[in-house]
């Protein structure tokens, strides 16, 4: 009877501390010198919401265990370097759309800060010593510069925004002392024009992704510009204004994607991916490459793509192990006997859209090609031996759009069962019929 009484009590003083803790919350909104709080801003147990209240300075009385706060959509031009130190519960602020030029001191608290469309110019120390922040949201600001000591004693930030910025510098090693899983976004900061050697040097063994796109005067990667990223880490340099790759512009590391499309590179040093035996995707279209770049040897790649580049042969190059390969929009005029021959894990070859006039017989004798595009070329035979791989698995050909005159009786005999190739020939059957032949039976 003893235990069940307290029990109830229990229960009881639990629930007059709730009361109280709301009451305590509803009472600190009151609290301002002209104005209440509460007249001008929400309060409900834990969070504090001035969301668009058309505030010029900062109001009076939030309560001391806020542990959100909205400040969104106002008229803030300052805020008080301590103004948020007594706020010790505090672990996400939002303060986009004002017109702040520097950031306050945030309690060690705190998780998130989104800052957003403000006029900030300076964020030297704004996120020093933060042992719990983890978010970082500023883009839309007048930022210029992330130095070495940006982010120091705040080893948990594992999100960081600064898009739309006016970026000059990333100084080397400014992302070295973060420890977690890391997403950086870098976008449309039109100032930035290089990444200097440790810009990105890391020493988190947590996987990274790394996005710095769509900054068209970014013209300059140094060697060692990525450094120590960890397995499954991702790259995107695309609609940058990139021109080459130096040498082992990546190193030490184990980097499984790297999207570089939509630059203007011409030249890629012989060691700029000598350090990447673990990619598995690397993404190069949109350039104005006129070679394959030599790539690492024990690379095994899901995908290679170079389309729409300038890519005139396929003589002498060093192909590594691709499951996927796009070549398309190029200007490829042949394919010579042998030039996969020891490309085994090659699954899937697009060459749609170039030049090609011959296909030597052998050409794919080294592969395990299962799918395979032509169409949009010049190719006006097709011979007995032209599609043998090693194990009999091509499944699909696509030749449409070619020239297509003739067809030898057992081309297709190295197909797979049941094996298809899908074309029109011009002039040949009747014009601009589409034909497809299965097994080397012609159905039309």
């Amino acid at each position: 009877m003893v235990k069940m009484m307290s029990h109830k009590y229990l229960v009881i003083v639990i629930f007059y501390l709730w009361v109280d803790s709301t009451i305590c919350v509803e009472v600190a909104c009151e609290l301002s010198n002209d104005t209440s709080l509460k007249a001008v801003c929400e309060c409900t147990a834990r969070t504090v919401n001035c969301r668009n209240r058309g505030l010029r300075e900062w109001p009076v009385g939030i309560p001391v265990n806020t542990r959100y706060l909205y400040m969104n959509d106002n008229n803030l031009r300052t805020i008080d370097d301590d103004t948020l130190l007594e706020l010790r519960n505090l672990s996400i602020i939002e303060i986009n759309n004002n017109s702040l030029t520097r950031l306050p001191t945030f309690p060690k608290s705190i998780g998130s800060v989104y800052a957003k469309h403000n006029l900030l110019t300076d964020i030297s120390t704004a996120f020093n010593n933060l042992p719990i922040l983890h978010t970082i949201n500023i883009q839309n600001n007048n930022i210029i510069e992330l130095s070495n000591t940006t982010f120091n004693g705040s080893p948990n930030i594992m999100t960081i925004e600064i898009s739309y910025n006016h970026l000059h510098s990333i100084e080397a090693f400014t992302f070295a002392s973060l420890q977690r899983s890391l997403n950086v976004s870098i976008n449309f900061n039109p100032k930035l024009k290089e990444l200097c050697e440790n810009s990105f040097a890391l020493t988190t063994r947590y996987s990274v992704t790394i996005v710095i796109a769509y900054n068209h005067n970014l013209v300059n990667l140094s060697s060692g510009a990525f450094k120590n990223l960890s397995t499954g880490s991702f790259i995107h340099l695309h609609r940058n204004g990139l021109r080459s790759i130096p040498s082992k512009a990546f190193q030490g590391g184990i980097i499984s994607y790297i999207k570089l499309e939509d630059n203007q590179i011409r030249f890629i040093h012989k060691d700029a991916f000598v350090a990447l035996d673990n990619i598995e995707e690397l993404r190069l279209a949109y350039n104005n490459l006129t070679e394959i770049p030599i790539l690492p040897a024990n690379s095994k790649f899901r995908l290679l793509d170079l389309s729409w580049n300038y890519i005139t042969s396929l003589e002498g190059c060093q192909l590594p192990s691709v499951r996927n390969m796009l070549m398309n929009k190029n200007n490829i005029q042949r394919v010579s006997k042998n030039v996969f021959a020891n490309m085994s894990s090659l699954e899937m070859l697009m060459l749609v859209g170039n030049n090609i006039t011959v296909i030597e017989e052998g050409a794919f004798s080294g592969t395990n090609l299962r799918f395979l595009f032509l169409y949009g070329n010049e190719i006006e035979k097709i011979t007995n031996g032209m599609f043998k791989t090693k194990n009999t698995t091509l499944e699909y050909i696509y030749l449409f759009d070619n020239n297509l005159k003739q067809i030898e009786t057992s081309s297709l005999s190295s197909l797979a069962e049941n094996g298809t190739m899908y074309g029109n020939m011009d002039g040949f059957f009747s014009s601009n019929k589409t034909i497809v032949m299965v097994n080397n039976v012609i159905k039309y």
